[in-house]
């Protein structure tokens, strides 16, 4: 079951996903959409890589600790249409020992030096004058895997586009991904079977395994909920949004953002999801619902 396939079969240039991100740092807020023939080729592009360029294989594992951002969505959506195994808990992460491969939202990890000195190091400097780089400490979870590094920049530039050398970082064989994926085939050229075996692993979380077919079950039944509750909501309302077009706030975990994708994009629905990092009121909320048509909805967890 690829994520994608009923929609791309519904309609290719509808639009898919819309994310929009309220940043404190102006230039890091956007609004990005993306039609159902581009999301499709940039899951090509990334499963692509998977299988090509990083050298993994159907059943191995990928981390993704990254914030909601539409590249998250991308690399999800490559991982699951190549048959990679997501991991969304660092403990079992570490209990991975074959194939696991750490995408993660900055390109620094906190040295005991950093963490004990009040005086800012040359690599905190540069996380200052870079506004798309984050800093955390994800990526110590996954110090026994490769790292794959990406930046918060909406338009999807690399890492060394936005300024950065990475001959200069302190991580070990650093790898630009979306410098690299963005070279590889719209197409997807390797095995997509196991996105079709209803026994295969999409997801190993805190809340244990999701596979192909408990994904579909729970997008369905997440997807019938809602129109219930957009009806409800409908009876009170003298403007009634798109059922079909789920507006929804930044996806607390891969598992959500898994089913509330599959029950949409099945159906021949569309995601809006905003993802607020300046903690505003929930007025904003509301006018990027009627803005986009889009009808309030709720994540499954």
């Amino acid at each position: 079951m690829d994520l994608l396939r009923a929609a791309l079969k519904h309609d290719p240039s509808a639009p898919r996903l819309t994310v929009y991100v309220d940043s404190p740092n102006p230039r890091k807020s956007s609004r990005m959409e993306f039609s159902t023939i581009t999301l499709d080729n940039w899951a090509s592009k990334l499963g692509n890589y998977f299988l090509d360029e990083a050298m993994m294989e159907p059943g191995d594992s990928v981390a993704v600790t990254m914030p909601t951002r539409w590249q998250t969505a991308a690399i999800i959506l490559g991982a699951v249409r190549a048959g990679i195994t997501l991991i969304d808990d660092e403990n079992a992460a570490d209990a991975e020992t074959n194939g696991l491969v750490a995408f993660v939202e900055s390109l620094f990890a906190p040295s005991d030096e950093d963490a004990s000195s009040a005086e800012p190091s040359e690599d905190a400097g540069l996380r200052t004058d870079n506004p798309f780089l984050r800093y955390t400490d994800s990526m110590t979870a996954y110090s026994g895997a490769p790292v794959y590094l990406c930046t918060d920049d909406p338009f999807g530039r690399s890492v060394e586009d936005t300024g950065v050398d990475l001959d200069e970082l302190d991580v070990e064989e650093p790898v630009d991904l979306f410098g690299e994926a963005r070279l590889c085939p719209d197409a997807f050229m390797g095995d997509d079977s196991a996105a079709d075996d209803p026994d295969h692993i999409v997801l190993h979380d805190c809340n244990g395994t999701l596979t192909v077919g408990e994904l579909y079950d729970a997008g369905q039944r997440w997807y019938e909920a809602q129109l219930h509750d957009n009806d409800a909501a409908a009876d009170d309302s003298e403007t009634t949004p798109q059922p079909h077009r789920a507006l929804l706030g930044a996806w607390p975990t891969i598992r959500d953002f898994l089913i509330v994708a599959v029950g949409t994009w099945m159906n021949n629905g569309s995601l809006v999801i905003y993802s607020d990092e300046t903690n505003r009121n929930d007025g904003r909320y509301r006018d990027i619902a009627e803005t986009e048509k889009a009808a309030t909805s709720d994540y499954p967890h």
